[in-house]
Order: C-alpha cells, then sequence, then structure tokens
C-alpha cells in the first residue's frame, strides 16, 4: 500500500501536467488566498503532527501494545495501512491545492513537507526473533 500511495500521487500529478484536469480554477482574490493559505497550513503542517503522532495515540497504542500477539501484529498492520492512507489524503489535497490555485506558494511548500513525511512513514516490518 505505501508503494502504491506514492504512484496515486505522482498520478495526480500526471493529470494535472498532462492537462487532464484543468489547473488554476479557484479565482484569485484575498479571501481565496487566505482559505487556500489556511487549509495548506492544516493540511500539511498538522498533517504532519497526525501522522508523526498516529501510533501514539491512546487508543492506537492500546490496541497495538496488547496481550494477544497476533491481534497486536493485526492492529499494528491495521493503522500503518491507516496512517498511509491518511498520508494519501492529506497529500493529494495539497496538490490539488498546489495546481487550483498557483496565486500563492503555500501549498508549494506543503507538498514538499508532506512529500518528506511520506518517506518517515514507511510501514515497519516484524523481523525475526520474536515472540513464539
Amino acid at each position: 500500500m505505501y508503494v502504491a500511495a506514492f504512484f496515486a500521487v505522482a498520478a495526480v500529478f500526471a493529470l494535472f501536467e498532462y492537462g487532464v484536469l484543468p489547473p488554476a480554477l479557484i479565482p484569485d482574490t484575498p479571501e481565496n488566498r487566505y482559505v487556500v493559505d489556511v487549509v495548506g497550513a492544516l493540511t500539511g503542517f498538522g498533517g504532519v503532527v497526525l501522522i508523526f503522532s498516529f501510533m501514539k495515540l491512546p487508543f492506537v497504542r492500546r490496541a497495538v501494545e496488547q496481550e494477544d500477539a497476533a491481534r497486536a501484529l493485526k492492529a499494528r498492520a491495521r493503522y500503518a495501512r491507516l496512517r498511509i492512507a491518511a498520508w494519501l489524503v492529506l497529500m493529494i489535497i495539497n496538490v490539488v491545492l498546489y495546481y487550483e490555485a498557483p496565486m500563492t506558494s503555500n501549498p508549494t511548500y506543503q507538498v514538499l513537507v508532506l512529500f518528506i513525511a511520506g518517506v518517515f512513514c514507511w510501514p515497519a516490518e516484524e523481523r525475526g526473533g520474536g515472540k513464539a
């Protein structure tokens, strides 16, 4: 799923670059510029905080640290996929803002920040030598 998420983002980029999706649909007004900047900041920086601290949320932590090892591994895999899905949604929102609102540069930085954060969301795999 991790690689598929990056391919999905690349596909959205390609759709805009090849003219399949029309760019610059948001008119340049002060109100629109403000909304785009706020949405970009919230989804960019707020999203990074969310995906980096996702596994520390109390309900996620309880699920992945439970006594039943098989259920804990399933929960860990499920929440890792959910974190990647959250990254995908946040990234696509900022890519769309990047192309639809060229009047501000905030989405450009948010796409970069989220891309780098996505690299650090690489799903952890269980290594050998665990409990039997």
